[in-house]
């Protein structure tokens, strides 16, 4: 992971946190392609849940192998699945997933 990738790391948590989201960072045993964040809202009424998947890219980093049909895949089952290149993007799917 790059040094741009970090501040955008960085900058998910932070926002996340401020937010009042839980971010979790997944992995899936028995796949490749598991986005690099599982956001949720743990407050949220139970008849509402709230939880996204994002995955983060620095702005000329490219998929890897399996990550884009699981990203398909997550969104098929009803999964909010993003891809985030910038600070912006990152707050936006945050709001999306904090409703």
């Amino acid at each position: 992971m790059g040094k741009a990738a970090d501040v955008l790391n960085n900058h998910l948590k932070r926002r996340a946190k401020d937010l009042g989201l839980t971010t979790r960072k997944p992995v899936w045993l028995d796949r490749v392609g598991c986005p690099d964040w599982l956001v949720f809202w743990g407050d949220c009424p139970m008849d509402r849940p709230r939880a996204g998947f994002i995955e983060i890219k620095s702005e000329n980093d490219r998929d890897r192998p399996g990550q884009p049909q699981e990203r398909a895949a997550l969104t098929r089952a009803g999964f909010p699945v993003f891809r985030c290149t910038t600070t912006q993007e990152i707050d936006n799917a945050l709001t999306a997933i904090r409703g």
